[in-house]
């Protein structure tokens, strides 16, 4: 081809090219003039509307604004319907920057404005021009959460005109009806709408919904102006969540957990409540607690769900482990007699028991009701390291539950290769081990349902405000990890632990039904400041104790843990966590229907020990609860059980504060004073009072 062809074929290309760029140019420009085109629509058409329909004294004192409308957050609600959080409308006070600063404000108005702020926020007004002259934003919040005094101040400078570049916009503010009840549990929401903790953080995203912005004129009370025919943007409302938590159960774990840990000079506990067949959390208490309502007068510590997050080496609990590990490898049954000498050497370790305690000669059954270290290690070296290792893995101690809140610490054992000599001499009876209280109460959850590896869980429903769609979550399916054959033998030998073991003072008066149990007192290492252990503890334990009931069909799982008790008082599990067990335990039994001796005593209708006698005995039935109620007056509780005067009182409104277990036998204020002058009924129970109910009945 010629150079002059060449010449050709290069000037077209260029010029094709320089095309590209002036149409890429023009298109541009074209897009600008459209954005410019729709925004004076928006101001001359759409606006104009709403301006033309109102009077021409009313048109000099409207403005443009854009408008962030808050979803209303979704509420948290207990398995009976209970609200535990909702919302409550509280305005933002929002500052209009360029509103404020336009020169033909006067200046009375500003100085107004920054006075009013700075009593607010308790600063000076030199302080708030300060903040907004270094703003680059067009609007910003200055108060998220108005208290309902500043909210009217505000309003009615507003309304008088003294104050310019101010607006309230609708927001919302999360409140908790029950205070500190469940606060471990649903977490709370700070001043920003975030959820934090619990409940409200781990599903903050469900909870708080989307928020809608839009733009409006506003009146002079910087009020949104929907003049025109359509309808004010609304911003969807977030879903509801439904807990698998009883709020009443929940009440009294809190209670009881409170009185040991104050008792006792205790720093911290917590108590689980769960249904072994399908892993729901009924109550999860936790001492200290904190009012989410008024989070920040909490130290941070108390956020923290001890539940879920604290490990510890748990001590005399893993006796059931290595108790199920024995009997799965058939190195043992409930009767096989075994030698449990004062001390007994593994290597360079010796195996003592409680200083005082010799035993001799004990079955397996009262090796682990006893909890008797000796004979527990002596059957862990005929298991072998191995099974051992793998026994304690299927019982979940190497991992995480999967409980659907936030935080979850790990249950750990070292590798079969990380084994010391001695670790096969204190790993049976639960130290070179850490173990959360979920994870514990998950692995004897196992042995109450035949081997089932549940998931625990506090979510039961989200439902969905806009569709009314309610959603279950799908719970991971529930492998079948332990014999069901070894687990109902372990559960039959766990019952001893009450009858003639270290349980004795968890027995629960008046329940028929039986109860498998283990205590468990583990020393725990002192530590220096960089967290290396220094060395076990002389006084600092954990006092545990986990059972289930009924044995023959279980139905809830009662694991308590009471942290460093004081060292002068009672410090044994079976001493210190016993009693809290068998007060929940005597309350579960009752709110859940479990069978009990007196079959009399069901419903809060009448006063069960008075009403019974006087029926075997032909006399005048003394007043029911409704005949007092009619009149105005405080009921007789006399002879009901704890669920049943939590109950009546929670009907009535009122505070109630108790005092051992069993029935009620005294209250005060007594019975027929005006329920208008009463606030909190103080009510005592006691186990003789039951046992006078029963003699009556069989008169």
């Amino acid at each position: 081809m010629s150079p002059v062809w060449d010449g050709l074929e290069k000037g077209m290309n260029t010029g094709n090219s320089n095309r590209a760029q002036i149409v890429f140019v023009w298109v541009m420009i074209s897009l600008c003039f459209v954005a410019v085109a729709a925004r004076m629509f928006q101001f001359q058409i759409y606006l104009r509307r709403v301006v033309l329909n109102i009077t021409e004294e009313e048109r000099d004192k409207i403005h443009v604004s854009q408008i962030t409308l808050q979803p209303e957050r979704g509420r948290i609600l207990s398995r009976n319907n209970t609200l535990l959080a909702g919302t409550l409308p509280r305005d933002i006070l929002v500052m209009e920057r360029y509103n404020f600063l336009n020169p033909k404000n006067k200046k009375e108005k500003q100085q107004a404005t920054l006075e009013l702020i700075a009593s607010i926020q308790n600063r000076t007004p030199e302080q708030v021009l300060k903040t907004i002259e270094k703003s680059t934003a067009v609007d910003f919040y200055l108060e998220r959460l108005l208290s309902e005094p500043d909210r009217a101040r505000v309003l009615e400078m507003l309304t008088a005109r003294k104050v310019v570049g101010l607006r309230l916009d609708p927001n919302f503010k999360r409140y908790y009806p029950m205070k500190d009840l469940a606060s471990n549990i649903l977490g709370y929401v700070d001043r920003d709408g975030a959820g934090k903790y619990g409940v409200d953080g781990r599903y903050d995203d469900i909870l708080r919904g989307k928020p809608c912005q839009y733009i409006t004129a506003m009146d002079a009370l910087s009020r949104p102006m929907f003049l025109d025919s359509s309808p004010p943007p609304r911003s969807p409302k977030g879903a509801d969540i439904e807990l698998t938590l009883d709020e009443f159960i929940q009440s009294v774990a809190e209670q009881e957990l409170d009185e040991a840990c104050k008792s006792s000079g205790a720093p911290g506990g917590c108590v689980l409540v769960m249904d072994p067949n399908n892993g729901e959390i009924l109550a999860m208490a936790q001492y200290p607690r904190f009012d989410p309502n008024e989070y920040s007068k909490y130290p941070m510590a108390n956020y923290r769900n001890r539940a879920i997050s604290d490990a510890f080496e748990p001590g005399s609990l893993a006796k059931c482990f290595t108790m199920y590990a024995a009997l799965a490898m058939g190195v043992t049954r409930p009767d096989t007699v075994i030698r449990c000498e004062a001390g007994f050497s593994v290597g360079r370790k010796v195996i003592k028991d409680v200083p005082g305690t010799r035993y001799g000669d004990l079955t397996a059954t009262e090796i682990l009701a006893k909890s008797n270290n000796v004979g527990t290690v002596k059957l862990a070296l005929q298991c072998g390291e191995e099974a051992l290792y793998q026994t304690f893995r299927e019982f979940g101690m190497s991992g995480r539950t999967g409980v659907d809140l936030p935080s979850e610490g790990v249950c750990t054992i070292p590798r079969l290769s990380q084994w010391s000599k001695t670790t096969i001499a204190v790993l049976p009876y639960g130290y070179e081990m850490m173990a959360t209280p979920i994870g514990l109460c998950r692995a004897y959850a196992m042995i109450a349902n035949g081997g089932r590896a549940i998931t625990p869980h506090v979510v039961r429903a989200v439902v969905n405000n806009e569709t009314h769609q309610r959603l279950e979550p799908k719970q991971p399916y529930a492998d079948q990890i332990l014999s069901s054959e070894k687990t109902k033998m372990l559960a039959e030998m766990m019952t001893q632990c009450i009858e003639i073991g270290t349980g004795r003072h968890a027995k629960v008066p008046g329940f028929s039904g039986r109860i498998a149990a283990k205590s468990g007192t583990a020393v725990q290492l002192e530590r220096d400041e960089e967290g290396r252990g220094r060395g076990y503890s002389k006084d600092k334990v954990v006092a545990s104790f986990i059972g289930f009931l009924p044995v023959e069909a279980p139905r809830a799982v009662i694991s308590v843990h009471i942290w460093e008790p004081d060292a002068e008082g009672p410090t044994h599990g079976g001493e210190l966590a016993g009693p809290v067990f068998a007060k929940l335990a005597d309350y579960v039994a009752t709110r859940m229907n479990m069978q009990r001796n007196t079959s009399e005593i069901e419903t809060p209708t009448s006063t069960p020990n008075s009403l019974a006698i006087n029926k075997q005995k032909n006399q005048t039935p003394t007043p029911s609860v409704k005949d007092y109620l009619d009149q105005g007056v405080m009921p007789d509780v006399k002879g009901m059980t704890k669920g049943q005067v939590y109950e009546l009182l929670k009907t009535l409104n009122l505070e109630g504060r108790f005092e051992g277990f069993g029935l009620a036998c005294s209250q005060q204020p007594e019975p027929g004073e005006s329920l208008e002058q009463i606030q909190v009924c103080h009510v005592n129970f006691s186990d003789e009072q039951l046992r006078q109910t029963k003699d009556a009945l069989h008169e």
